[in-house]
């Protein structure tokens, strides 16, 4: 689950229905730059090669920039949180803790970077409207400007008028796909540092991330 829930993407160039997507990422812009929020997600991740399938659900709180704090709830509680320079992944039933540094991870909008820091999409990823108009919410479709393995794609569905984002998907090299809806979402006045940093609980296993 972890390389799924580490995973983000995006594709294409503007063209034609671009001008609508245009309006779409700066409404995403107006709401969520420079914000704290929190919201309940579902996950799918479907791994290609093995044809596996993969449902979580928890609670996420993005704030600028670049921190995040995933807390998994289903299929078992797990906590994926950064500073936007540290990352700890937490397994409470393991008593592990995987640390390591956030940018392999969570760098060129990967890993949902793009939610605590939305001046990264334009600066990471080229994009085009895919949805007809008049569907909604709207659907913009995302490449990033140096493709890795881990981030071929990236496709996000907003509402054009608010800019309120409803779910994205990625796709890595292999094929493996991620999809998470949001629901739920409320805005904060401020998140304390605290909400970001990790504290290894007594009795837990710390490695480095990377580690064989």
């Amino acid at each position: 689950m972890l390389r799924s829930v580490l995973v983000l993407l995006l594709l294409f160039t503007f063209t034609g229905p671009a001008l609508a997507g245009e309006k779409t990422v700066q409404a995403m812009e107006a709401r969520y730059q420079g914000l704290c929020f929190s919201a309940r997600f579902h996950q799918i991740s479907v791994l290609s090669a093995m044809n596996i399938s993969e449902k979580a659900e928890g609670r996420v709180i993005f704030a600028h920039p670049g921190r995040m704090r995933w807390e998994y709830e289903t299929p078992e509680p797990r906590l994926i949180l950064t500073d936007g320079t540290t990352l700890w992944i937490h397994s409470p039933l393991e008593k592990e803790v995987l640390t390591g540094a956030a940018e392999p991870y969570f760098g060129k909008g990967k890993g949902g970077r793009f939610l605590s820091d939305m001046s990264s999409l334009r600066e990471d990823f080229t994009y085009t409207r895919i949805s007809e108009p008049g569907i909604r919410p709207v659907r913009i479709r995302f490449l990033p400007n140096n493709p890795e393995p881990g981030l071929t794609e990236l496709f996000i569905e907003a509402e054009e008028s608010t800019g309120l984002i409803t779910g994205i998907e990625t796709v890595n090299a292999y094929g493996d796909v991620t999809r998470i809806r949001f629901f739920g979402e409320e805005h904060h006045t401020g998140c304390k540092e605290a909400m970001f940093h990790f504290v290894i609980p007594e009795g837990n296993r710390q490695f480095e991330l990377g580690e064989p």
